[in-house]
């Protein structure tokens, strides 16, 4: 079964996307802050709003295990409360998963573990914006080695470095 073709989506990649660029940006500045991208990812007013959440809660210094419990709690009321699909319901799930270990804990490699279910979208961003943003070190973490010798190299434009 392929696991992107059945569980992956636009949703999801916008998501990965959002948590590449916030953890850059507060790499660059040395802290997370209210200057990370904008929380609008235009996925779903339910996704966009459990992401503002956790993003604020991490902002506001929230101490991992409260953190948890308040992500916890959203999350299940919005199961209790909302008809939602198996996409908006994998997207909720990720969030609450992924958010806070990579953008609080600074653990990389749980954004890198969710790998299987990027699209095109979050790829390209990992490839050519992600990776060559982050230290030799980060690289090893994540088992990332960069081939700058391509043999046939990509366009210039391709590369966003400055992208986030």
């Amino acid at each position: 079964m392929n696991v992107r073709a059945k569980y992956g989506s636009k949703h999801l990649d916008k998501i990965f996307v959002y948590v590449m660029r916030a953890y850059l940006r507060s790499k660059k500045s040395g802290f997370l802050s209210s200057e990370m991208p904008s929380v609008k990812l235009g996925a779903n007013m339910l996704i966009d709003g459990f992401l503002e959440v956790a993003v604020e809660q991490i902002i506001n210094g929230r101490p991992p295990e409260t953190l948890d419990a308040i992500l916890e709690v959203e999350y299940q009321l919005l199961l209790k409360n909302n008809v939602l699909s198996a996409d908006q319901i994998m997207a909720l799930h990720l969030i609450r998963t992924i958010v806070p270990p990579v953008l609080q804990q600074r653990k990389l490699e749980v954004l890198h573990d969710y790998m299987n279910l990027w699209n095109d979208e979050a790829s390209r961003y990992a490839q050519w914006t992600f990776y060559p943003n982050l230290s030799e070190e980060e690289q090893e973490l994540l088992y990332v080695k960069l081939n700058v010798n391509y043999r046939h190299p990509p366009p210039w434009e391709s590369w966003r470095l400055n992208d986030f």
